[in-house]
């Protein structure tokens, strides 16, 4: 096992909640896979705080992710979702021609570790990038 990369990024939650109030679907579309988007919306439809900072530690973890991979050419925000896993870790998953990229890039085993935290105003998030 050897490390590929590392990334991080940090999002201010104002930033989101106002894309998301200014563009509502579209925004919402554009960067959050269809997964991301009804779980948000399911576990959180009563504390639109928790809800926007749900959708902006995703934003950061992308933009991690991003980082890590040390590209964005063939990657669709869209086509990544971070969810928790039966334990409530944040698992990556891919899909569509963002996977097929990643496959073709890496054609080895890979892992992707990520963290993610909030606070009021930001959310922040850490991803590794190994090689198994």
């Amino acid at each position: 096992m050897s490390i590929i990369g590392i990334g991080v990024d940090i999002c201010e939650n104002k930033r989101i909640e106002k894309l998301i109030h200014k563009f509502k679907d579209h925004f919402l579309q554009r960067i959050y896979h269809e997964s991301e988007i009804s779980y948000g919306l399911n576990e959180y439809k009563n504390n639109s705080m928790m809800l926007n900072n749900f959708f902006a530690k995703r934003f950061a973890g992308k933009e991690a992710l991003i980082k890590a991979i040390g590209l964005s050419q063939n990657i669709k925000k869209n086509e990544i979702a971070i969810l928790p896993d039966m334990h409530g870790k944040p698992v990556i998953k891919f899909f569509g021609k963002t996977q097929e990229a990643i496959q073709h890039l890496f054609p080895y085993e890979v892992a992707f570790h990520i963290s993610l935290s909030d606070e009021k105003e930001f959310s922040i998030a850490n991803v590794i990038f190994e090689r198994l």
